[in-house]
């Protein structure tokens, strides 16, 4: 963990947090000032605190406001040197889905690079379009690693504009799950005297190859950007996978490294998040980070397992009546497929109703007409991409039609006789014998 002065640059800065149509107040801009001094004691390292602070947001009223940094050891009110001169946008809430724009304001002429914004505590909540991740400007008992988004990407050596109304602006995505705190701390940081010495970019990460429960191996490659492109190692961090870290190599002479991954733990199918680490010499010894998912395939293609016996309720029908068909099953990879099939007796064929067909797990069967008691056997097949597994449930059907229903009480009128204009009470009960216990419909 890195520890920094946390004074203020003094580079004159405007942070807008654009917000909707609400914004803070504006007072008078800051004028140019050729004599500021950046080399104070909050830089280190080439890094240095442009600005630091924690905004808070109304969910309700869809507004942010600044208010005093949550993290002590990075509490530091820039509100009066600036003036004031905060504004908030929120430009699109989508759900948990919360946009928000970022805009910085450099008017002087001090020329800094690769400004970015450090989120170091989301306080539950999760920035879903990162740049990356690093491990600098850490707080004490926070995350080891935060992250992060750069502004001036598409200007030359990521070199932020200077001078009156130079400005750049991010977007910030992120999602907010219920029982997430509203705060964001943040810490805008530059580098002072040209650009960052630790990596800047990690991106296009491709995957060739399947992991499966019993092994199998991915080739993992990635390109790594660094102004000094003096990368001096990579690895791929997945001890779900491995009890080691990985190393990634350069391939030839270019920006691209590989690396291995091999399931060496037996790990179940299933998607996992792995990083991609990335140093270069720095004093700082400064990181960057990225992560991306593999998926662990069932590639074996074992058959779907069946999460009980296969059974038929009630397992005896008399003709005409139907019974329910129930036969789940599991597979890894999902997307099973179902069929019913009538085995024996081949004839006569019991029919389908309703919208739970022979191609559900639970399907309707109505009994056929028989001339003797019958006892029918029928499968259901659990079938994916490579496998299938068959079980069967059995059915008796009685040579009967089914019985009419009995009365058992009424059907009763009270009070009778009953005025004209008066209400009454009509009472009846009834069993249906072919299926005792269950409630008999009236009409």
């Amino acid at each position: 963990m890195k520890h920094y002065h946390w004074g203020l640059i003094l580079l004159s800065l405007i942070l807008i947090i654009s917000m909707g149509c609400s914004s803070s107040g504006k007072s008078t801009p800051i004028a140019p000032n050729q004599d500021l001094n950046p080399t104070t004691e909050n830089q280190k390292d080439g890094h240095a605190i442009m600005t630091s602070g924690t905004f808070e947001i109304d969910p309700e009223n869809k507004i942010i406001r600044d208010v005093t940094d949550r993290v002590n050891a990075m509490h530091y009110n820039i509100t009066a040197f600036l003036g004031g001169y905060f504004k908030y946008y929120i430009q699109n809430v989508n759900g948990q889905i919360w946009t928000i724009r970022l805009e910085i304001e450099n008017p002087t002429d001090l020329q800094v690079h690769d400004v970015r914004i450090i989120y170091v505590n989301m306080y539950g909540k999760e920035v879903v379009n990162y740049d990356g991740f690093t491990n600098l400007f850490d707080p004490p008992g926070g995350n080891p690693i935060n992250p992060f988004h750069y502004f001036a990407k598409e200007y030359p050596n990521q070199a932020f504009p200077v001078g009156l109304g130079a400005k750049d602006d991010e977007i910030l995505v992120m999602n907010w799950p219920a029982g997430a705190q509203s705060f964001v701390t943040y810490v805008i940081e530059c580098s002072l005297g040209g650009n960052a010495q630790e990596p800047i970019k990690i991106s296009d990460i491709q995957q060739m190859g399947n992991i499966t429960p019993a092994g199998g191996g991915k080739i993992v490659t990635c390109v790594i950007n660094d102004w000094q492109n003096d990368v001096s190692g990579a690895t791929i961090l997945a001890n779900a996978f491995n009890t080691t870290s990985l190393p990634m190599y350069r391939y030839r002479n270019t920006n691209t490294f590989m690396g291995n991954l091999v399931n060496l733990n037996g790990v179940a199918p299933g998607t996992y998040s792995v990083w991609i680490q990335a140093n270069s010499p720095n004093p700082g010894s400064i990181g960057l980070w990225m992560p991306f998912s593999v998926t662990v395939v069932d590639t074996l293609n074992n058959a779907p397992k069946f999460n009980y016996v296969p059974y038929s309720a009630p397992d005896t029908v008399s003709i005409g009546m139907i019974t329910a068909l129930n036969g789940a099953a599991t597979d890894y990879e999902q997307g099973i497929n179902y069929n019913w099939e009538q085995v024996s007796p081949v004839a006569p064929l019991g029919t389908y109703s309703g919208t739970q067909g022979p191609t559900s797990p639970s399907a309707i069967w109505k009994a056929p007409q028989v001339a003797v008691d019958t006892q029918y056997l029928l499968t259901i097949r659990a079938s994916e991409n490579g496998g299938s597994n068959i079980s069967r449930a059995v059915v008796a059907v009685k040579n009967e039609a089914p019985l009419p229903p009995e009365i058992t009480y009424g059907p009763m009128v009270a009070p009778n006789p009953v005025n004209e204009g008066n209400l009454a009470q009509f009472g009846v009960r009834a069993i249906d014998p072919n299926r005792p216990g269950e409630n008999v419909q009236f009409g």
